[in-house]
């Protein structure tokens, strides 16, 4: 299985780039050969072989990287850089730099989300510009709203368009922990987090949470112990929340997970609550 190393362009400032070229020339290669612990399982002369130098130089420059070095930047084993182990050698801070990598990457894959995120949202606000809404009066809480009765319709027919990426963690942690318990065993965080990336047009994760907390309290998560509770990604791959649960019997309204404006059951959603249209 091939693997990626990223270099950072630090190792130039680093004193393992004033040794010879053969030991430069080792470590580089020690860092591609690295599997995802660190790892490096080969013989000396496979290794020089590998490197492309002679056996003698790659036997003087793992001693030099087992040896202590106090101008490296690692404090770690007093600046050591690999140990030996069964069958070959692992890099001592391999796991740091693994974790600096990832966050790097995450880094550039959130920024190139954004921008695509920033070019829809721009695209679908240029095709909206010319849109009027009139006519249609909604008294809620002592105020009017003026909305087109046929803009609503509209409205109610489109699909509400969120971008699918994984919450921040504070927020997904509420999410995670709005699951009744059964839902957990039966799943775990890491497949809630595939769900939510794979699910297409899901509301925000502070709605998704809102409606978990209602199906927890329906009749059929409740009953018999929860053992009809599914698990916590198969209430998203299920697309749950566009559901409404029985509670005692009755069925739950909650209409907070649709856009104001939204027509629906002879009403017109404004501020998460369905106010009656007059006819």
């Amino acid at each position: 299985m091939e693997t990626y190393t990223k270099l950072f362009n630090s190792i130039m400032a680093s004193s393992i780039w004033t040794e010879d070229d053969h030991t430069r020339i080792l470590w580089i290669s020690m860092l591609a050969m690295a599997d995802k612990n660190g790892e490096i399982h080969a013989s000396v002369p496979g290794l020089a072989r590998l490197a492309n130098i002679p056996v003698s130089s790659c036997e003087k420059a793992l001693e030099k990287f087992k040896a202590p070095d106090k101008y490296s930047r690692t404090t770690t084993d007093e600046g050591r850089r690999i140990e030996e182990i069964d069958g070959g050698w692992a890099v001592i801070n391999h796991a740091k730099y693994r974790l600096l990598a990832s966050k790097q990457d995450s880094k550039e894959k959130n920024a190139q989300r954004q921008k695509r995120f920033r070019d829809r949202q721009q695209t679908v606000t240029n095709s909206n510009a010319d849109v009027t809404l009139r006519n249609a009066t909604v008294t809620h809480s002592n105020a009017t709203v003026t909305q087109d009765r046929d803009i609503a319709d509209t409205e109610a027919d489109k699909e509400v368009t969120y971008t699918p990426t994984c919450p921040p963690e504070t927020d997904f942690d509420g999410l995670w922990k709005a699951f009744p318990s059964t839902s957990r065993i039966r799943s775990t965080k890491h497949k809630l987090r595939e769900a939510i990336k794979k699910a297409k047009n899901t509301p925000p994760i502070q709605e998704l949470t809102k409606s978990v907390l209602e199906w927890a309290k329906c009749d059929q998560w409740t009953k018999d112990g929860g053992q009809y509770a599914p698990g916590a990604h198969l209430f998203i791959k299920d697309r749950k929340w566009e559901d409404t649960p029985e509670i005692g019997g009755q069925t739950a309204k909650d209409y907070s997970i649709h856009k104001d404006g939204t027509r629906i059951d002879g009403g017109i959603v404004v501020g998460g609550k369905l106010i009656k249209t007059r006819n």
